[in-house]
Formats: C-alpha cells, sequence, structure tokens
C-alpha cells in the first residue's frame, strides 16, 4: 500500500527546507551592506507576549511600519511595480533594492527634477543614460524620455547594475557610486566619500531596503528573527523640483 503519510511528511520537510533557504538569501543580502554601520532594533522580531507558543507572530518594528505604510499610501508606488520587477529579472537587481533607491531618489514622484538635472523617478542624468544606450534628438531628447517612467527605470536600473558589478559585494559601495559617482568611491580608495548627503543616501536606502526584505521575509517565514532598520527611520517625499 502506499504510504501517504510519508509523502505528506516529506513535501512538509521539503517547503521548510526552501522557506529556510529563503531566509538564508534575505540575510545574505543583508550582510552584503556590513560596511555600513546601521544601527539596529536591540529586537531584531519578537514573538507576542499573549501569543500561545506554537503560533509564533513576527512583529515589525515602529520604524518598519513607518516605510510599509509610505509604499502603500504612495499611489506612484503601484503603478510603477511591474515596470520594477520587469527591470529587476532583465538587470539582475532585488526588486526591493530598486523600491528603496526610488523612495530616496524621487518618493516615486515621476516629475521630479533635481537642480543638478536629474531626471525622474530614478535621478538618473542625461549623460549617464546616453553611456547606457539611451538617444534622443531634438524632438524627443534624452532628457523628456527620462520622464517616462519605463525608460527611466529600464535605464536606472541598467545603471545601478553595472556599478554593482563594478563593485561585486559592496553594495555600500554601489549606493555611494550611484550617488556621487564610480569616480569619487574610486578617488576615496573604494571607500564611501566623505561627503554628508552620501553617507545618509546610503544609510536610508540600506534601510528601506532592510524593511521591505524584512517585511517579505515575515510573509514567508512568520515568526522569524529578522533585521529591522534604525528605529528613526522615515520616509518622505524628497524636497526636489517638478518638471514643468
Amino acid at each position: 500500500m502506499f504510504n501517504w503519510r510519508f509523502v505528506t511528511r516529506a513535501l512538509g520537510l521539503a517547503l521548510l527546507a526552501i522557506a529556510l533557504q529563503a531566509h538564508a538569501a534575505v540575510v545574505s543580502d543583508t550582510e552584503e551592506a556590513s560596511a555600513v554601520q546601521v544601527p539596529l532594533a536591540d529586537s531584531l522580531a519578537t514573538q507576542s507576549a499573549d501569543a500561545p507558543l506554537s503560533e509564533p507572530v513576527a512583529v515589525l518594528s515602529a520604524a518598519a511600519q513607518n516605510v510599509i505604510q509610505f509604499f502603500e499610501s504612495v499611489p506612484g508606488a503601484k503603478a510603477v511595480e511591474e515596470h520594477l520587477r520587469e527591470a529587476a529579472e532583465l538587470h539582475g537587481v532585488d526588486f526591493y533594492l530598486l523600491q528603496a533607491l526610488i523612495a530616496t531618489e524621487s518618493g516615486f514622484n515621476v516629475r521630479a527634477l533635481s537642480n543638478r538635472g536629474a531626471v525622474g523617478l530614478m535621478q538618473i542624468m542625461p549623460t549617464t543614460a546616453a553611456r547606457m544606450g539611451l538617444s534622443g534628438d531634438k524632438k524627443n531628447p534624452i532628457r523628456k524620455k527620462l520622464q517616462d517612467p519605463q525608460t527611466n527605470i529600464q535605464y536606472g536600473t541598467k545603471y545601478f547594475a553595472t556599478i554593482q558589478n563594478m563593485f561585486t559585494g559592496r553594495l555600500d559601495l554601489a549606493l555611494a557610486a550611484y550617488n556621487a559617482g564610480e569616480g569619487a568611491v574610486q578617488r576615496a580608495g573604494n571607500q564611501i566619500p566623505n561627503i554628508n548627503e552620501t553617507r545618509n543616501f546610503v544609510k536610508k536606502v540600506t534601510d528601506i531596503y532592510t524593511s521591505l526584505k524584512a517585511r517579505a521575509l515575515a510573509q514567508i517565514l512568520p515568526g522569524t528573527p529578522v533585521a529591522e532598520p534604525a528605529a528613526n527611520t522615515a520616509v518622505s517625499l524628497p524636497p526636489v523640483p517638478v518638471i514643468q
């Protein structure tokens, strides 16, 4: 007689193994940015005191909940999710990392324009987009093309993938280079440049990324300890000019 009880138990163990592998991958991603000294909450994730031990409950910190609420309340975040997933898969960049980048750069404002001329969601300079292969003409210059969310995300992700490969295994340096330029990181001896804006950028993106990954992990493995962002992490719309 076929032993269905054995098969059911084996399937359960297999699913548990897959979930644990996902947890290990998240921990690895978090450790990748170990050079960034981000203070973590003393309690990474706790089980409710009132919950039975047999029913673990994942609890995200107030800082993480602040980040999650931001993504749930900003219409632009949901509107470009499909474009983000496509770019993430095409260029091999973590989907949650792209979300964190855009939240920090533009607050998902597709019409954002920096004082330096960086355009759109991922705040791409037209010269950088040109390096990545985007061309324009008098009728449709690169600056105008970058106002399209899908175009902006594709070329912004392609650029980030390029610098991520340049600084393999150092997410903190890739983020620093995205903010200050590859040259600035190299001139600093392959360290985060001593620029307040850049250091704050690296920390904020890392904190938001950690929150998003924590939520994803909590959904996979309720009750599993997860890394949390700094207690003072807050997400708000960046004060950048808007294209008229």
